[in-house]
This record gives C-alpha cells, sequence and structure tokens, in this order.
C-alpha cells in the first residue's frame, strides 16, 4: 500500500487504499456490516405495527392490495453494498417496499411519527 522511498518520503498507492477502505471483507466493510446490524435491531424494536383488527382501516381481511400487520417488521434488514456511481462502501437497513417513503417524518400521508429507519441509524454510538 505504501511504499517508502526515502527518510520522510512516502509514495501512496491510491487504488490499495481504496480497495482498503471499500472491501466489504475488508475492516471497514466488517464495521459497517456490524453497525447495520445494530441499526437493524433497533429499528425492530421501535418500528409500529398496525393491529390488523377487522375494523382497520390500514388492513383487511382477503385483500391483496395491503400486507398483513408485522410484515414491515419483519422485512426489516441489513444492507451493505457498494454505490453505483462511485463505488463506495455504504451500509444501512432496508425495509421491504421502502416504508421509510411513507413512515419516516415529514411524510404528508403520515399523522404521527414513526421513524424507525431513522431512529435505528441515530441509535448508533461509535
Amino acid at each position: 500500500m505504501a511504499v517508502i522511498l526515502r527518510r520522510n518520503e512516502v509514495q501512496l498507492d491510491e487504488a490499495a487504499i481504496f480497495e482498503v477502505l471499500n472491501s466489504i471483507d475488508g475492516p471497514v466493510g466488517k464495521l459497517l456490516i456490524e453497525l447495520s446490524d445494530r441499526v437493524v435491531i433497533v429499528a425492530t424494536g421501535v418500528v409500529h405495527v398496525f393491529p390488523g383488527t377487522p375494523r382497520s382501516t390500514i388492513w383487511a381481511w382477503g385483500s391483496t392490495a395491503v400486507l398483513p400487520p408485522g410484515t414491515t417488521k419483519a422485512s426489516i434488514r441489513p444492507h451493505v453494498a457498494h454505490g453505483s456511481r462511485t463505488g463506495h462502501i455504504y451500509g444501512g437497513a432496508d425495509a421491504l417496499a421502502v416504508p421509510g417513503i411513507f413512515l419516516e417524518h415529514p411524510a404528508e400521508q403520515m399523522y404521527d411519527q414513526y421513524g424507525f429507519l431513522s431512529t435505528g441509524l441515530e441509535a448508533l454510538v461509535i
């Protein structure tokens, strides 16, 4: 990665540094996997689950338009990947059908704040 040419002179191999910092199997990738797992634990604990009662306006028995209660909670998973444009590694959590669009504040469709993905991310303390 670094080649010492003379005393107090170092030439860095930028490609090797990029590989170390952006490899999923490297130290940064392993840290992102661990942190993404922590995000999932917190997000799963705080996600709102509708009761799914027969009178519920959110979920109707036999409906194919809306999934049963608990589907979002069950779908929360860690996500570590490379950006398509830069190739840089990133981590976080995903949930089925990107519910964060509708459940994260300040979405117009919501009346209360259920920021489960944001709460999971904000819970990280390194």
